[in-house]
């Protein structure tokens, strides 16, 4: 009776197992993997003499205003996605507070967060972790999509003809927000 009942135990943890391995080879399809935090960072910078021209998105801000990135041209953007259960996200809001406060006439920062709150709900977490830069609830995460993200945070800098420079993935100092900016800048 006891060789039974191990045998049906191993049975279960073995179903387990297949059912989760299952789960991690078809996350994509399933979705499990659109805006995952992550404590690791890493940028990625583009070779200067061939830059990506980032896709052109339109962007509703949470004050009604809305424009599209190619409206941009001729500013330095950094696109900031977050969302509003990403602990690194909330943290990094000071630092690109910062960062939108320096003098930087020709830099626009804006920051994109996820669907999973509401448009107020996402304004009362940037107020409370000390943000007051432009800010869009990406609604269906469209933007998300086209851009490929994968984790929050990542921020993409792109340079004054419309072009993808760098892209920082995971929490970003104010110093390599700074760095970010100057590559898009060179």
């Amino acid at each position: 009776m006891d060789s039974k009942k191990k045998n049906s135990t191993w049975i279960i943890v073995l179903i387990i197992l297949v059912v989760l391995g299952g789960v991690y080879v078809f996350r994509d399809k399933l979705g499990l993997e659109k805006s995952i935090s992550t404590p690791t960072q890493q940028t990625q910078t583009s070779s200067n003499d061939r830059f990506q021209m980032a896709p052109d998105i339109t962007i509703k801000l949470t004050d009604g205003t809305e424009e599209k990135l190619s409206d941009l041209k001729g500013k330095t953007v950094l696109l900031n996605f977050w969302s509003v259960d990403c602990p690194p996200c909330l943290s990094e809001i000071k630092n690109i507070e910062a960062v939108y406060k320096k003098d930087n006439k020709n830099v626009d920062i804006i920051g994109i967060a996820t669907d999973r709150a509401s448009v107020d709900e996402t304004l009362q977490v940037l107020k409370k972790s000390g943000g007051s830069y432009p800010v869009m609830v990406d609604s269906g995460n469209t933007a998300f999509a086209i851009y490929g993200i994968r984790a929050t945070p990542t921020t993409i800098a792109i340079n004054p003809r419309g072009e993808i420079t760098a892209v920082h993935t995971g929490y970003a100092s104010e110093e390599q927000l700074a760095d970010l900016i100057a590559k898009a800048q060179a």
